[in-house]
């Protein structure tokens, strides 16, 4: 799998990206190019706040796994900020207190979930997500609430889904059956 982008004219390494200060919303950093994130708009900001409440909901009880929001990651020379970000328990990391670390993340989520928004760029959005699979994502959604459209991801290529088809999921969310439909219900405000 190759991640083709426009070449850019100047190089920043990884380190010197570290070093910046945090911008908001935040900035990207991979291929040796900064990408900021654009701000959400409304569809955006609730699939993100309710997929990440629903997922929690199914898994983070019985601690299996936990989704977050906005979590920077480190993966060899690039570093970047999916909508949200699941991890299965055992790849949290813990500090010597039993909490969870506040250390930069240096492994891909487990599954990483990308909103469109409208001024975002889905090539560059898929060139993300190959990224994460290559360095150990498992799963990647890419939700498209303008075109009421659910990209899915893994090793084996990606699928697209509408209506009623269920979505793919990790294998500790087996028993979890999510419509696309279910999804963009979350829009609904009755």
């Amino acid at each position: 799998m190759t991640i083709a982008l426009k070449k850019s004219t100047s190089t920043l390494s990884l380190e010197e990206f570290l070093a910046l200060p945090e911008t908001k919303p935040a900035s990207e950093y991979f291929n040796g190019r900064i990408f900021q994130k654009p701000m959400p708009n409304m569809h955006h900001s609730v699939l993100q706040g309710e997929l990440t409440s629903l997922i929690n909901q199914k898994r983070r009880g019985d601690r299996l796994a936990s989704a977050f929001l906005e979590l920077d990651f480190v993966m060899s020379d690039a570093m970047i900020v999916p909508d949200i970000s699941v991890f299965v328990s055992d790849r949290i990391l813990i500090d010597e207190n039993d909490e969870i670390s506040n250390a930069l993340i240096k492994v891909a989520p487990d599954w990483l979930i990308e909103v469109l928004s409208p001024e975002q760029s889905v090539t560059l959005l898929i060139a993300k997500i190959k990224l994460a699979l290559l360095h150990g994502t498992k799963l990647a959604w890419l939700v498209d609430s303008m075109e009421d459209v659910i990209l899915t991801f893994t090793d084996n290529g990606f699928n697209s889904h509408h209506g009623m088809d269920i979505l793919p999921m990790l294998e500790i969310f087996e028993d979890w059956q999510l419509s696309v439909q279910d999804v963009f219900n979350l829009l609904k405000f009755s």
